[in-house]
């Protein structure tokens, strides 16, 4: 989809003069995931005034974490194994099969020997990130202090807007790895037509097939 085109979905009900955030504008250049993702938690710990958010993508298999990202309010090192969640976890297992922001509080020091984000936390809300029906990853807006009432459909429409993205991106990267194949295919087709000796074509076939799989796996990342 054209970028003015997906632009103008993103839209949807807000006003026609309201200006498309960072991370829907990266989206449309073609940014890699990982800055969508930064962008996105970005714009979710402002709207929050959350101490930390985490977004965390689903894994291709149960067990198997995927992309992830997590920003805190305060600068500072963030523990690289914190940006790999597995959200199919038991204790994750209600944030991902809500359909609405599900706020939680916790026991001082009981949380954070299962899950190192929340390490520090006094609550959190987890919001599931859908589309079309599916979950496919979690966002986690946390709090160090009690944050008050929170406006939970401001953080449904920041997580909408995260999933959209996404989404957005992965299609875009699936068009072009469909692309990709098809024109490997028609090289191989064509050299097969001009008689090319087998010993050079199943290296190509091996090498093609390699080249798929990683821009498949890349796709996912």
């Amino acid at each position: 989809m054209p970028a003015a085109g997906w632009i103008w979905k993103w839209r949807g009900g807000r006003g026609a003069g309201e200006q498309a955030s960072a991370s829907v504008l990266a989206a449309a250049r073609g940014e890699p995931l990982s800055q969508l993702l930064r962008l996105g938690a970005r714009a979710l710990l402002d709207a929050a005034d959350a101490d930390r958010v985490g977004l965390w993508l689903s894994g291709d298999r149960r067990g198997e974490a995927g992309t992830g990202c997590v920003v805190e309010g305060v600068s500072g090192p963030i523990p690289e194994q914190w940006k790999r969640l597995d959200v199919s976890t038991p204790f994750l297992r209600a944030a991902l099969e809500s359909t609405s922001p599900l706020q939680v509080e916790f026991i001082k020091g009981e949380t954070s020997v299962y899950l190192g984000p929340l390490i520090g936390m006094h609550s959190a809300v987890w919001i599931p990130l859908r589309e079309r029906g599916q979950t496919f990853g979690l966002a986690m807006v946390g709090y160090a202090r009690p944050p008050g009432e929170l406006d939970m459909e401001a953080l449904r429409g920041r997580a909408d807007e995260i999933s959209l993205v996404v989404r957005h991106h992965r299609n875009v990267r699936r068009t072009e790895l469909a692309a990709e194949e098809l024109h490997a295919q028609l090289r191989l087709s064509r050299a097969i037509l001009c008689g090319v000796s087998v010993d050079f074509i199943l290296p190509q076939i091996a090498r093609a097939a390699r080249k798929v799989q990683r821009k498949a796996n890349q796709v996912m990342a």
